[in-house]
């Protein structure tokens, strides 16, 4: 028993030894962050149970419409549409729209493990660098975000290959990265509306750039740098212009999201959405909505992370190491603050940072890591030092899959799925010529699996449930059950499962016109 006992114990170390030794090689460890990226995304494709409300009411949702009805009927003027797009050419091709939209989602998460390398490479060594990339793969809240279907990982590929090619034509740039930087740019204004921010302020760096003859600088001339902006310009134009006729053809305005409108035009804003009294939310002081929005942010960017970045530009600074390019990634996300707070703000929203503050990051683990191992020579026990070293990173990168995969191996979203079976018998047995029309509040998980048409849709908003009336089935949460009570054309069905909603089919229902209270 003592020999098999020690022969593990030998097993045991000699996998920590290899693994130290492989933790050493950047090569090694880039691989690594390429192979956990793709073992993540297929088990997202095909394991993936549960789905995302946004991903469901939008993403998905709309995929399938343009898949199956036509552009006009899946265009949506108030949303990203470079993803959905995307996931609408597998849709058509025969893929389920909820797993092309996570296909598309998984092309750029692995898509920017290779652009996140080249961009780090630009600020600390390759072994740094290809930490970084595995660091990025393994953060449970980009797994979550980035491998189930939403848009947000079309945007940390466009934007970190944005900021390397612009870095590196601010230092000896060559044609091929104004092109390369301006499709960057084009492509994350067409994935999240928000980022063309980055449009006027990379070209204001590049145009006052030439007033700085020193340095970092002292090969910019304003010949250059103007034709390179008017370059970048010109493409990035090509890219984000077909998408803004199109949202001018049908909303009337040249913009690659209507949301953008919005915010400088409330009266923009859907005109037949309303919001039922339980739905009104409260107006937020300045005070608190600064809050919200910084608190948003600070858990978006990963709380650890986040830490270990300020950590990061500390030593930079102490070090009097601190470089041009660091302040305007820190001004970037200022901006971005600004956009959320004054249009909407989610902690998804702030993942970005993650890739973006990545230099800082891995940077203040070095210094981590250098002083812990001077602990350990002070006692002679380097090799103490390495194994427990190995053991805690196993450890923590167990912890974070096990935390990002919780859409995976979730089945808490069961009960939805059974609605949505409900649904579509309905559909079936009633009116098996055409699509069932579902009127849903809150619940676009059960509308998107039965395949009905959405009557609350994110197109067309929400309408008054007291009055409307062009809907086959209503699916509200008991709370909204008083706001119907009063209508005789309601019907209520019996729900295959236990839950905090009902289903009301209506006896008479019209295309127009709604009902008197």
């Amino acid at each position: 028993m003592y020999l098999i006992r020690n022969k593990m114990n030998l097993f045991v170390l000699n996998i920590l030894d290899k693994i130290i030794s492989a933790g050493k090689c950047c090569k090694h460890v880039f691989y690594a962050a390429l192979f956990t990226a793709v073992i993540l995304s297929f088990l997202s494709v095909f394991f993936s149970y549960d789905i995302y409300r946004d991903t469901a009411n939008v993403y998905a949702y709309y995929a399938r419409e343009i898949a199956t009805e036509g552009i006009a009927a899946g265009w949506v003027a108030r949303v990203p549409m470079l993803n959905i797009l995307l996931g609408s050419i597998l849709t058509a091709l025969g893929i389920c729209a909820n797993q092309s939209m996570i296909i598309v989602s998984c092309i750029f998460y692995i898509a920017t493990v290779f652009s996140l390398r080249r961009y780090l490479e630009l600020f600390v060594s390759p072994l740094q660098a290809a930490w970084g990339c595995f660091l990025f793969v393994i953060a449970p809240k980009l797994i979550r975000f980035s491998v189930t279907g939403l848009i947000d990982s079309a945007r940390y590929f466009f934007l970190i290959t944005a900021l390397f090619f612009f870095f590196r034509l601010v230092r000896c740039g060559k044609m091929r990265d104004v092109v390369f930087l301006g499709l960057a740019l084009g492509g994350i204004t067409v994935s999240r509306g928000e980022s063309i921010i980055m449009l006027p302020l990379l070209l204001g760096v590049l145009l006052v750039l030439p007033l700085f003859s020193q340095g970092s600088f002292s090969n910019c001339s304003w010949y250059r740098n103007i034709k390179n902006a008017v370059c970048v310009s010109v493409i990035s134009a090509m890219v984000i212009s077909p998408f803004c006729a199109v949202n001018y053809y049908f909303s009337g305005y040249f913009v690659p999201d209507l949301r953008m409108a919005e915010a400088l035009y409330p009266q923009l804003k859907q005109k037949n959405a309303v919001q039922l009294p339980g739905m009104i939310k409260e107006t937020s002081s300045a005070l608190q909505k600064t809050g919200d929005t910084l608190g948003d942010f600070f858990r978006g960017s990963y709380e650890p992370y986040f830490l270990l970045a300020l950590l990061g530009m500390v030593l930079l600074i102490y070090r009097k190491k601190w470089r041009w390019e660091y302040t305007f990634m820190i001004v970037l996300v200022l901006l971005h603050l600004g956009i959320y707070y004054k249009i909407t703000s989610a902690y998804r929203y702030s993942l970005y940072v993650i890739p973006l503050f990545m230099p800082f990051t891995v940077i203040a683990l070095t210094f981590l890591k250098g002083w812990y191992e001077k602990q350990f020579e002070l006692f002679r026990a380097k090799k103490i030092c390495d194994i427990l070293l190995a053991a805690c990173v196993i450890a923590v990168i167990f912890s974070q899959l096990y935390n990002g995969l919780e859409v995976v191996y979730s089945r808490d979203d069961i009960w939805k799925r059974q609605i949505a079976s409900y649904i579509r018998s309905y559909q079936e047995k009633n009116i098996p010529s055409r699509r069932v029309r579902v009127a849903a509040l809150r619940l676009p998980e059960a509308v998107f699996w039965s395949g009905g048409e959405s009557v609350f849709s994110y197109k067309s908003g929400i309408r008054d449930i007291r009055t409307f009336r062009d809907f086959d089935l209503l699916l509200i949460p008991q709370s909204y059950m008083k706001y119907v009570l009063h209508r005789k054309d309601l019907i209520k069905l019996p729900l295959p499962v236990k839950c905090e909603y009902v289903l009301f089919k209506n006896q008479a229902p019209v295309t127009a016109g709604e009902i008197e209270l």
